[in-house]
């Protein structure tokens, strides 16, 4: 799977999306599998797990350069999707 960089407007319409389809469970079973999948891939690219995300940024041993910016924000939205 290739990653794309989201541009301000993509990540908009990403939520809008993830939210309008929060009551309807088919819709939201696939976007919620589409971003274990992304969050899946930063993981393997980056050799750790998203929760120790934040602690490698303080650490030093990540840059918060656009991707891992990027893999924050998927990240993100799927702990909020998850929580759901």
């Amino acid at each position: 799977m290739a990653l794309e960089i989201s541009n301000p407007s993509e990540i908009a319409q990403q939520i809008a999306e993830y939210r309008a389809g929060r009551y309807d469970n088919e819709r939201h079973a696939r976007k919620r599998e589409e971003l274990r999948q992304i969050v899946a891939s930063y993981e393997a690219r980056f050799g750790m797990p998203s929760e120790r995300l934040h602690e490698a940024i303080e650490a030093g041993l990540l840059d918060e350069d656009r991707d891992v910016g990027d893999w924050i924000f998927h990240y993100s939205l799927l702990c909020r999707v998850e929580a759901r």
